[in-house]
């Protein structure tokens, strides 16, 4: 039994996770476990009617699984062979050269084999061995980081059971909803004018004209989305995640876990709020377990997202110079989404408290001005100073619009507010449009002031219904927002924090901070 049990094709199902788990591996500090689980299972369930069908048409399971695996490789191993071949013949590797050589070479491997009368017994157990092989090494690594992680991270337990600030049951009353939109890099007016070249007045004075607070010298707490909402969000700075995490940790999921279960909505939940979250294709909000309602629009989860880009498709797509699966037409479509349902929640009767990461400007730049939305050539072909500016010019008009909208249909006047967790990312680490992801990790502590304070500055704002609040000044910063919205609406009694901004030192010391307080101001 044994015996017969080593020439029987588990290679296949092996082969199709391992580009699954590298990639995860790889994406380790960023990604819960659990996020394995949704992509191995379609993997296996694909690889599985694959094989199955084979193994009908041709009547041999092992031969079936010879051609499922060829197929498999073909498919997902192709920009992990891309990247090994330009390794030995260096720069002059092209996708146009490879793809076709690739396709011709596993046309020919495949035909041969489905005319083949071999036994494919040897073939099959070369094959299962290499594949458990790689599968254990990919395996180990995970296993190995996730549980050093895991010894490190605050048990989720001992998060949600923190206290929360004690209120006055009767300052709640009228209820008013709340809307947190946080518009991603959008500078402020000075950075705007003195680095982009453009005047943002115009937008500014009508919402002070329509009864928004705007902090005239608005700077986020980090520089960073993760870091700076994970404040706001926790109405705390992170220097407990210094003493929890140590210094030397590149691990995100703890920020990421206080972007999910965070105090405003614990806080607010306890007083009967529906929470409606509005996520982006970032993983980290792209939904939110314990809302009441996630509303987004084609978010690809960036495992899946990241394995498709290292498979033959993203091949094909470097080919053509286009994206196959078509991300920039859906991020236009996901940003005008959450205007349109943000109008929506404004007109129900409940008590919501609606928070919306809304993933522009941020790149990549999908946006004219007028709103069209932009061909990836477009785009390249006008610059990033002139795309960056003309998505804020659109989303300007939005914003104005979705404030009208919401104050007209509201019948107790609603809190908003609309502020940046971080600025744009300074010209020499941005590059031209880094697209879907990060630029590579920076040394903050080597930024220049001026590259500092861009990216710290940010567009804050608030609509606070009645006297404008005394602790609200010109740099008040987004960690005392909901500290003043409590205080102001539901009797809690909670001192502002002194307003200082923070840098990691880079990617590799996320909890490694330095204030840098007297340079931004």
């Amino acid at each position: 039994m044994i015996e017969r049990s080593r020439y029987l094709p588990f290679h296949p199902f092996l082969l199709v996770l391992i580009p699954l788990f590298l990639v995860f591996d790889h994406n380790a500090n960023q990604l819960p476990i659990a996020k394995l689980g949704v992509p191995a299972a379609i993997e296996l369930g694909a690889v599985a009617a694959l094989f199955l069908v084979l193994r009908m048409l041709s009547a041999d399971t092992r031969k079936a699984g010879v051609v499922t695996s060829l197929i498999i490789v073909l498919v997902l191993y192709y920009q992990i062979a891309f990247v090994m071949v330009a390794a030995v013949l260096g720069q002059h590797l092209v996708h146009e050269v490879f793809l076709p050589a690739w396709a011709a070479i596993f046309a020919l491997a495949l035909w041969r084999t489905s005319r083949s009368r071999a036994d494919f017994s040897v073939p099959t157990l070369c094959a299962n061995i290499i594949a458990a092989c790689i599968f254990a090494y990919a395996l180990l690594g995970i296993a190995t980081y996730q549980v050093i992680a895991a010894s490190k991270r605050p048990a989720a337990a001992d998060w949600s059971a923190r206290e929360l600030p004690a209120a006055s049951a009767a300052a709640a009353n009228p209820a008013r909803d709340i809307y947190y939109l946080v518009f991603d890099q959008y500078a402020s007016a000075d950075i705007l004018r003195d680095i982009y070249g453009f005047d943002n007045s115009a937008f500014l004075d009508r919402l002070a004209g329509r009864g928004f607070y705007v902090v005239s010298n608005g700077a986020a707490n980090y520089l960073r989305t993760a870091h700076s909402l994970a404040s706001t969000l926790n109405l705390q700075y992170l220097d407990n995640l210094s003493e929890t995490m140590g210094e030397e940790s590149d691990d995100w999921l703890p920020l990421y876990r206080m972007l999910e279960d965070h105090t405003v909505w614990r806080f607010l939940k306890q007083r009967g709020y529906r929470f409606i979250h509005m996520g982006s294709w970032w993983d980290a909000t792209e939904n939110n377990r314990f809302a009441d309602e996630n509303y987004n629009w084609m978010a690809i989860p960036d495992l899946i997202h990241a394995s498709i880009e290292i498979s033959i498709i993203g091949g094909l797509g470097a080919v053509l110079g286009s994206d196959p699966l078509d991300f920039r037409t859906h991020q236009c479509q996901r940003v005008r989404y959450k205007f349109e349902k943000l109008a929506e929640v404004a007109r129900s009767k409940e008590s919501t408290f609606a928070f919306a990461h809304i993933l522009t400007p941020h790149s990549p730049f999908v946006f004219d001005r007028e709103g069209r939305c932009l061909s990836r050539d477009e785009a390249h072909a006008r610059g990033r100073t002139q795309n960056y500016v003309e998505q804020v010019m659109f989303v300007n008009r939005m914003i104005l619009k979705l404030v009208d909208d919401i104050l007209a249909v509201s019948d107790t006047e609603p809190i908003i507010v609309i502020q940046s967790d971080e600025g744009p990312w300074p010209e020499r680490y941005a590059g031209h449009d880094f697209g879907f992801r990060s630029p590579v990790s920076v040394d903050w502590t080597e930024a220049s002031a001026a590259e500092l304070r861009e990216k710290f500055k940010i567009l804050n704002t608030l609509y606070l219904p009645g006297p404008v609040p005394a602790p609200l000044h010109p740099g008040i910063t987004p960690v005392n927002t909901f500290r003043i919205i409590f205080n102001r609406y539901f009797g809690t009694n909670l001192a502002l924090l002194p307003d200082e901004h923070f840098v990691h030192v880079d990617d590799q010391h996320l909890y490694k901070f330095v204030n840098v307080s007297d340079i931004v101001r």
